[in-house]
């Protein structure tokens, strides 16, 4: 059952980039800002897929990625970092509002108070651990990308798929030390699983990038 819903979340993900693509900046930003936010919020949930146990957020991490990569290409890498800038932004202002949230005392009809706190105990450490991260695998991947850009310019999939790869490696050993020690059972399970996933989905999204680049190239001819 799960592994039906992982290929649906794939093919959602996909398409909502596809209008984020044809609509402009402005909606890769916030395809970027919500792939982020949504990575860090579900990854409290755990699940069961192929036979391992891992969480419900590498296909928005790995989203994220790929949406950063393609504003870098399209408009360059400043624009890139405001994308990087309002995640950044957008991950504060989530972990502030969480806490608030959970300020306010309930009354006697309220049946969700536990839940919230419940998904929101953990919160600061995994937004705090995320940004941290986040900002090493953002240079990390920017310089990546550019110096393949340099070197391979006409091989878009190799420098798309290269650089997010190698910045998911990165991404899931340090975010899986500095987030989840101590509270998954085996950090090495976790980080060869979380790993061996995103490299499926960045190899599913890397098929469907020949259907991107018109986009792109019409895109980066309009500008």
């Amino acid at each position: 059952m799960n592994e039906s819903i992982f290929f649906l979340h794939l093919f959602f993900v996909l398409g909502f980039l596809w209008i984020a693509l044809k609509r402009g900046k402005e909606t890769l930003y916030l395809f970027v800002v919500l792939q982020v936010v949504f990575a860090n919020l579900f990854l409290v949930k755990q699940m069961r897929l192929f036979g391992w146990d891992v969480t419900c957020s590498d296909v928005y991490a790995v989203g994220a990625l790929l949406g950063l990569n393609c504003i870098r290409e399209i408009y360059g890498a400043k624009k890139a970092q405001t994308a990087i800038s309002l995640s950044f932004l957008a991950l504060l202002f989530f972990l502030c509002m969480s806490k608030v949230h959970l300020f306010y005392l309930p009354n006697c009809f309220d049946t969700t108070h536990d839940a919230f706190s419940k998904i929101f105990s953990s919160t600061a450490r995994i937004v705090l651990a995320s940004l941290s991260v986040f900002y090493l695998v953002q240079k990390f991947d920017a310089w990546l990308y550019g110096f393949l850009k340099k070197h391979k310019e006409n091989l878009f999939f190799l420098r798309m798929n290269g650089s997010l790869l190698c910045s998911q490696f990165l991404d899931t050993v340090a975010f899986t030390m500095l987030g989840l020690l101590g509270v998954v059972g085996s950090v090495v399970d976790v980080i060869f699983v979380s790993f061996a996933i995103k490299a499926v989905v960045i190899f599913l999204y890397g098929t469907f990038l020949p259907f991107l680049q018109p986009l792109i190239r019409r895109a980066d001819h309009d500008l």
